[in-house]
Order: structure tokens, then sequence, then C-alpha cells
């Protein structure tokens, strides 16, 4: 079919020879809405190879205690075998992203390192449950009675996530660790040990090779986010560049708070020495104070919270420098955190929830603002009468010639009395030879009525005579209607 893969068959275990891999597939929002046909294929090839009946082949039995456990919470036997052979799971129809995106940077809403693998875990699974099984009716559904994502992932030995192209790599954008890392956390979740992490390396000709995450991501930060040459393109680009050393670091804690097991203290020491300390001499003090020292602050915050949290052992020598670099930026260039944790770790005010003049004012304000003379009362700016923006009447004359001299259609005609009419066609309607009337009728829309309605061909509700109006020049002319009637004061083109 054109190259196109139009369905799937079961390959023999013979033919294989070797046993069956159990895989879950997660996909993301966008793959889900872009590329249904593959996921039609993909479903259909995980029911085939679930229902093979082999001594080896672990996809038949987990689906089979999977069905079997469902079964047993109510849910009719046929839909819990669906359930059991379904292998693809995503975000609800319409929402795109895990939740561990913000949630994962809101490191105030825990305490310590079991509570929030307990609250992002949970968030994780709750978002990616929606399952794309073999019943297409079926798709996009959440399972009944039991989270069947999780259910699927229980025993996950490791999870991989490829990156095809030298431009996106682990830092870049949050996908990485909210789709990979926050699997891990589900399953340290779920099974108390996190899985194995693999990035699947499509980069470049001949590529396609398996690399451990850890690895992976350490030599993006080397040749990346640490490298010299990289920051200084970053510096050139001016306040834009800041913006990506703030991501880089907020996806970095990202990946420290849902997958740690990735993430070396080293690295986040490092981070410290580039950035802060600028070890390569670059002027990024300088340059983070002229263009965003924002993000320099945000930045200190993100180390300083995975020191607080414990996901960081850092020295204590380190922590103090960082608060005093926040300390100092905070109060020079009106540093802001709305993370009241934080604020108390670093000795700052925490902006209040309210602002922008929401808060109620304190007492001693407020007395103050009792005291202040009233305001004068504002008044809006009077503006002159002018006359309504439509054109002054005007009336078919016998100097209207060419007919387009004349008011074109739909134009706009005040209301008037309704006189006898002067135009020399409306005065030869008594000739007219297609009426016994005295004035021509809408039946004279006739081509040959050399003196009335010309060449009058529009229907009789748009143009025309009428035996009790007089006749007037087209509205568009004699090729568009020839001349229109004046119905109660208007014009009836």
């Amino acid at each position: 079919a054109g190259g196109r893969v139009t369905d799937v068959k079961l390959v023999s275990r013979e033919t294989l020879g070797r046993a069956r891999v159990d895989v879950v597939l997660s996909a993301t929002g966008l793959y889900r809405d872009h590329f249904p046909n593959a996921m039609r294929q993909l479903a259909r090839a995980a029911s085939l190879a679930a229902q093979a009946d082999e001594p080896d082949n672990p996809l038949f039995r987990n689906a089979l205690a999977i069905a079997a456990g469902l079964a047993a919470k109510g849910l009719p036997p046929e839909a819990a075998r669906r359930a059991g052979r379904t292998r693809i799971f995503s975000s609800e129809s319409g929402r795109y992203g895990t939740g561990l995106d913000e949630a994962a940077l809101a490191t105030d809403t825990w305490k310590g390192k079991a509570e929030g693998d307990r609250k992002l875990a949970s968030l994780y699974l709750a978002r990616m449950q929606f399952a794309y099984g073999p019943d297409e009716a079926e798709w996009g559904r959440a399972g009944e009675g039991a989270n069947l994502y999780a259910e699927h992932l229980r025993g996950t030995q490791g999870a991989v996530l490829s990156r095809t192209s030298n431009l996106y790599g682990m830092l870049t954008t949050d996908d990485p660790f909210q789709y990979l890392g926050g699997l891990a956390l589900a399953v340290r979740h779920l099974d108390g040990k996190a899985p194995e992490l693999y990035i699947s390396n499509l980069r470049g000709a001949g590529a396609g090779r398996a690399e451990g995450a850890g690895a992976f991501l350490a030599k993006e930060l080397a040749t990346r986010n640490f490298h010299p040459g990289f920051v200084k393109g970053l510096m050139a680009e001016g306040y834009a560049g800041t913006l990506q050393v703030l991501d880089g670091i907020n996806n970095f804690s990202g990946w420290q708070v849902v997958a740690r097991e990735i993430v070396r203290d080293d690295q986040w020491q490092e981070f410290v020495e580039v950035y802060v300390r600028d070890k390569h001499r670059l002027g990024l003090r300088a340059w983070f104070e002229r263009e965003n020292p924002h993000a320099l602050a945000q930045s200190i915050e993100r180390m300083l919270e995975a020191a607080r949290q414990g996901y960081w052992e850092a020295d204590p020598a380190v922590v103090a420098e960082l608060k005093a670099r926040y300390r100092d930026l905070a109060q020079r260039f009106d540093v802001r955190t709305d993370n009241a944790a934080f604020a108390q770790f670093v000795d700052v005010p925490a902006s209040r929830a309210g602002g922008y003049g929401l808060d109620a004012p304190a007492p001693a304000a407020a007395a103050q603002l009792a005291a202040l003379p009233p305001l004068p009362a504002i008044r809006g700016q009077r503006l002159p009468r002018s006359p309504p923006p439509f054109p002054a009447p005007h009336r078919c004359s016998p100097r209207c010639s060419p007919p387009s001299s004349c008011r074109p259609r739909g134009a706009w005609a005040a209301p008037r009395a309704r006189r006898a009419p002067s135009h020399p066609e409306a005065r030869s309607q008594r000739r007219c030879k297609h009426s016994s009337k005295s004035r021509c009728t809408r039946s004279a829309r006739s081509s040959s009525c050399p003196r009335c309605c010309s060449s009058s061909r529009s229907s009789s509700t748009r143009s025309g005579c009428s035996a009790t109006s007089p006749c007037w020049r087209g509205a568009g002319g004699a090729g568009e209607g020839g001349c229109s009637s004046r119905v109660g004061g208007g014009i009836a083109a």
C-alpha cells in the first residue's frame, strides 16, 4: 500500500528465537493526536502478543493476571480481558503533559523525599492513566475500579526514551523528565525500587545504540551547560540567554526530584562553579546583573532548594555562600519569592500572595489613607454632536448616466414621503405595453421593455417595478437590475 504499514501479524516463537518482552508504551499528547494510525497498529500488535499462549511469554501471563484482578473487583470478564491486553497509555484527550513540569518545581508543597515521591507519583499516575487498547471505541478512558496504568507498570525493570536530534537533549525541555523521569518515579512508588533508565541514541548516520540515562545526562552537561563555548553563545543572546540558563537548571532540578538515581552531587556543585563563581572568567556576574538578575536569583533558589530538601548533599560553606548571594540580589534588584519555606531558609521576606493592591492595608497605612483629602470628581470628556456617518439621500435623475454613477445596491436612504415620480422613464410607465394598468407591474420584467425595467433579470423581491411604487434608476445599473422600487420610503434593492 505505497510503502505504508496497513496491518501487523504475530511472529511465531520459533521464528523469533527468543522470549517476548512485555512493553508498556507511554505516549505524549502530541503523539496521541498526530499518529492515531501508529497507535492503532501498536495496540493491535500488543493484543496479538498478549494472546499468544507460549510457556515463556510474559505478556500472556501478565495479561491473565491483570484481567483476573480486575474481574475480582467487579469488572465484566470481557472488559477485564481487553484491559489485560492494553499496553498504551497517555493523558486525557485534550490535555497535554503529565503535570510534573510545574509540580516538580513546587518544592514547598512537600517535606522530604518520601512525601515528594508519593505526591508526584500520584499526580503522574492520575494524569497518564487513560488507556488506548485493542478496542478503539474505548480509547481515552480511565480504568474502572483501579488505575490500569499503575497495574501494568508494576514490576517494570527498565524504561527507554529516544533522542533523534542534537537540537534537543535531556535539559532543553521539561518533556524528558516529565515522561521518562515520571515513569521511573511511579515505578519507585509502586515497587520501592526505580527501574534502570536508558536513552535510545538515534542521532547521526548509523546511530542506534542504547546508553544509560545517567551517562547521557553527564555527557550533555559537559558539552553544553558547563562548556565555556556554549555559555558564550548564551551570553551573546542577552536576556534570552539568561532564560536558557534558568531553563537548564530548572529541568536539571526536575530530574533530581523524579529520578535522583541519575543525578550526582558534583553536578550541582559544577552549576555553582560555572554560573555563580564564574570559573571560566566570562563576566557572568556583570552579564546577569545587566540582562536579567532575576534569572540568576531563581537559579540560586533551585540550588538552595535541592540542598534544603536533602536532594543535594552540599557543603555548608557553599550553602552559606549561595544564601549570601541570593540576599544580595534580593536587596539590590527587588527579587521576591513566593516560597515561604525557602524565604525562611535564606532569611529573606517572602512575598505575600495577594499583591496588586489586593491585600488589606496595615492599620497605620489605613489611618494615613483616611486622613488624606478626598480626590476631586473625575468628569469624562464631552464630545460634540456629529451627524450620522451615512451618505445623503439620493434620487436618480436624468444626469445619472452611466448607471454606475447612481447609488450602489444596498446604499442607505433616509425615509421620506412618497411623491409622484419625475424620472422620464418613470413617467413613461403609463405607456408600458406589458400591463393593462396605468403603471408597470412586476410582471413587466421582460428585457423587451425599452422604457422601464429594460434589462432587469432579478427576482421581484430584489428589484423590478411595482404597481404601487414609482420606478427608480437601478440599484446596480442596468446589468444588475435596471431599477429598484421605493417601498415605504426605503430602497428595496
